[in-house]
């Protein structure tokens, strides 16, 4: 069984999300605060940021960690390797794009109530369950545009062919 994350950072793009990548020292001895690191060199605004990104990272493979912190791991050669990964291991990507499979899609206003009740749509609190249900969903769908797992035509999203980039 895979281990599925629930670190959903804001999207941004992959050229973003490669510098944040780069933040992450090669050897996990160079730094005593990986977080304060990544934090610094990525521009994020404070450590909680920057373990969610250490977070999001590892659950696309790109950096791991042992009993002396975190260390980065070599970007894939294809964005197809990273959709993968984000599909499998992010916690709601794979339920999100099984809900985008048909080719009629879906707006995010049928999206939120069909995928509230799914393992990857817990809330973390109760007094924002709804809000947190749809800004994860946001967030889901934000990456799976960026690394072109699906695609967008007025307001509907639906799982993206091969290649596509529809927005």
């Amino acid at each position: 069984m895979t281990i599925r994350y629930k670190p959903l950072p804001e999207p941004r793009s992959l050229e973003e999300l490669r510098a944040i990548h780069r933040a992450v020292p090669a050897d996990p001895t160079d730094t005593d605060d990986c977080c304060r690191a990544v934090a610094t060199a990525a521009s994020l605004p404070d450590r909680g940021t920057a373990r969610e990104w250490l977070g999001f990272l590892e659950a696309l493979e790109l950096v791991d960690s042992n009993q002396d912190g975190y260390y980065r791991c070599d970007w894939p050669a294809d964005g197809e390797t990273l959709g993968d990964r984000f599909e499998r291991r992010v916690l709601g990507a794979r339920e999100l794009l099984e809900v985008l499979d048909s080719e009629t899609g879906a707006t995010l206003d049928q999206l939120v109530p069909a995928l509230t009740d799914s393992d990857g749509f817990e809330p973390r609190s109760s007094n924002s369950a709804e809000d947190d249900i749809e800004g994860r969903v946001r967030r889901l769908l934000g990456w799976s545009l960026e690394l072109g797992l699906v695609a967008k035509q007025d307001e509907r999203y639906r799982r993206a062919a091969d290649g596509e980039r529809v927005e």
